[in-house]
């Protein structure tokens, strides 16, 4: 057929040659082509057409085959990989076919042993050992976050307001509470050692200055280290702070700090390294840590381009009075002034106003002058200066009252709640991990913990308000009050408040009636205007009681037993319990005495004392019946 005919359909196995007639193209071509592209895409080998093979139109999207059975061969749409299933620690093949306008099947895997990457942690640059400058992949260099945090007023107010708030709060060494016990074990001599060291970690500084340095390091660069210098044997001698900007964090394969016996950090001195630590020697302890740094994240960094800002509005203000050329006021002269005049008058001003007691008085001059000052007062400071400082405070999570505009007392008050929450409570969480990891895991004392005191503040009206709702309901004790007000114990221990003879009850006691099975007593009723009882005769219409024939009758009472309980001292009522004037018994009435019976008179339970009043009554009644 020739090649000009239109009806013509070009054999794609036929090549053309130049006198336009046909010519056979071998077979094996187009497999030697689709095997080259298989290798280019698949990353292996060409491989050969296998008679059985089956048509890739016929295969799943996804098959699995084990790996010693007959693999399917390779072709533009396949990709398999060898696994192996690390629950049966088989191995097997798996082959996946991209269908029509599929995702497109991912490329072969290129390192030979996955095994030395599988878990890597983050990709860190080739060779990230090695090197001699800290924070050398990171945008912000340990020098620059220093530096900015020592020009800028306000940001180095916010740390050391952040350093005085840590430098009030107290804490103790205890032992670690179970989820089975309801109180606290009390400290031992091992909690008294970890105290006294702690007073003076590095038997130098004490306590207040040691915490400060270490909370500035971490607010500033997040890069607290501590040296942990042993004795020869082996036993804590101090915790020494280092400057974290001179310590080179190291990595292993998986892109995390090395585990011991290897070294996981490095300590650059004059900028060669000069000593290598493990995770023992060295606590490097970062509060802001992400995945992909080496490095912590600082407050200081995260606001670092406010912090650019602020400094260069700062350093615009100094210029202003410093280099500017610009006087703080012009005074325009008569258009008919020569240069001459207008300097010989300059001159003569300037010498009317060289005295200091007439400079600040009026001056009368002739002729119409214009007054134009230049100086405006708003660009010294305008709300852009109170944003950055909202800004500034609000990474540190302190109330930005003192650069604002005045606030109300509420507004202030829920300003500082927020700041205690969102800041120093979750940095005071921070500093107790790091002290619980130095106790259990430097000091070895695993069931020792950390326990902060109460870092609230309360003005002094505020906190008498707590302490009395919580001496009323029995969490607190007297003594505990005045104990921590530095007063003397007067031996009040805990009691409830509105219940008892005398208005309390102890709560040893509660508790032994409670074991005793007693009902707990009721609060005494509130007499009515009259004075008497609600429910007694001719009070409030309510019905007589039992015993109320007498003036002086105590609910519940035998009323003949009550009417010659009037003879007995009112003082002496009060005492066992019955009121002043008997219209008051109590239900209960615990003491250390076992012998509680219910009174046959009334059926009701008497303190053993009322209990022997009654039986003296009931006696003299009995004897007077004969």
């Amino acid at each position: 057929m020739a090649l000009g005919d239109p009806n013509h359909v070009p054999d794609p196995r036929r090549n053309w040659r130049s006198d336009g007639k046909e010519r056979p193209i071998e077979a094996s071509w187009f497999q030697r082509a689709k095997d080259t592209l298989a290798a280019v895409f698949n990353g292996g080998a060409a491989s050969q057409t296998q008679a059985n093979q089956p048509d890739p139109a016929q295969h799943q999207p996804q098959q699995v085959a084990p790996v010693g059975g007959q693999a399917p061969g390779t072709s533009l749409l396949d990709w398999q990989s060898t696994a192996v299933s690390r629950v049966t620690g088989t191995s097997f093949t798996v082959q996946l076919r991209d269908p029509w306008m599929g995702p497109g099947n991912p490329l072969r895997p290129v390192v030979q042993n996955p095994e030395e990457v599988r878990g890597r942690e983050w990709d860190y640059p080739a060779a990230a050992n090695i090197g001699v400058t800290p924070r050398r992949f990171e945008g912000t260099s340990f020098a620059q976050l220093e530096a900015l945090a020592q020009n800028l007023d306000i940001l180095r107010l916010a740390i050391e307001t952040r350093k005085d708030q840590f430098g009030n709060l107290t804490w103790s060494c205890l032992p670690i509470k179970d989820r089975n016990e309801k109180v606290r074990r009390d400290a031992d001599e091992r909690s008294d050692e970890i105290e006294a060291i702690m007073r003076r970690p590095d038997r130098r500084t004490p306590w207040t200055l040691w915490a400060r340095s270490l909370i500035d390091a971490q607010l500033v660069t997040d890069a607290p280290a501590i040296y942990v210098r042993r004795t020869v044997g082996g036993k804590v001698h101090s915790l020494e702070l280092i400057q974290g900007a001179d310590i080179n964090v190291l990595l292993d394969h998986t892109g995390r700090v090395p585990e011991p016996p290897y070294p996981a950090y490095q300590h650059i001195l004059k900028g060669l390294p000069a000593v290598n630590y493990t995770t023992d020697e060295l606590i490097y302890w970062p509060r802001n840590i992400r995945v992909g740094h080496r490095y912590g994240f600082s407050p200081v960094e995260q606001i670092i381009m406010t912090v650019n800002i602020a400094i260069r509005r700062e350093v615009a203000k100094l210029s202003y009075f410093t280099e500017g050329n610009v006087p703080e006021a012009l005074v325009s002269v008569p258009k008919t002034w020569t240069p001459e005049q207008i300097e010989h008058f300059q001159k003569v001003w300037d010498a009317m106003l060289a005295d200091q007691n007439t400079r600040r008085k009026m001056k009368f001059i002739p002729g119409e002058m214009n007054y134009q000052p230049t100086r405006s007062e708003q660009s010294l400071g305008d709300g852009n200066d109170e944003w950055l400082a909202r800004v500034v405070c609000y990474a540190f999570s302190l109330p930005p009252m003192p650069f604002v505009k005045m606030m109300n007392r509420a507004t202030a008050d829920n300003a500082y709640e927020a700041a205690l929450a969102e800041g120093l409570q979750p940095m005071m969480m921070w500093f107790k991990s790091l002290m619980d990891h130095i106790i259990q895991n430097v000091f070895g004392y695993t069931d020792l913990e950390l326990v902060w005191d109460d870092a609230r503040r309360a003005d002094p009206a505020e906190q008498d308000q707590r302490d009395l709702a919580l001496i009323q309901i029995g969490r607190k004790s007297i003594d505990e009050v005045r104990i921590a007000r530095g007063e003397a114990p007067i031996g009040m221990d805990h009691a409830v408040w509105g219940i008892g003879p005398m208005g309390m009850m102890f709560v040893t006691d509660i508790l032994k009636a409670q074991k005793m099975g007693l009902m707990m007593p009721r609060a005494p009723m509130a007499p009515d205007a009259m004075g008497g009882m609600p429910g007694m005769m001719g009070h409030n219409g309510g019905p007589p009681m039992d015993g109320a024939g007498a003036p002086n009758v105590a609910p519940g009472v035998h009323p003949k037993a009550a009417q010659l309980l009037n003879d007995i001292d009112p003082t002496l009522l009060e005492a066992v319990g019955l009121g002043a004037k008997g219209e008051a018994a109590r239900r209960i009435d615990v003491t250390d005495d076992d012998t509680f019976r219910s009174d046959p008179l009334s059926n009701v339970v008497f303190h053993p004392t009322v209990l022997r009043t009654l039986r003296d009554v009931e006696g003299k009644l009995k004897r007077g019946r004969r």
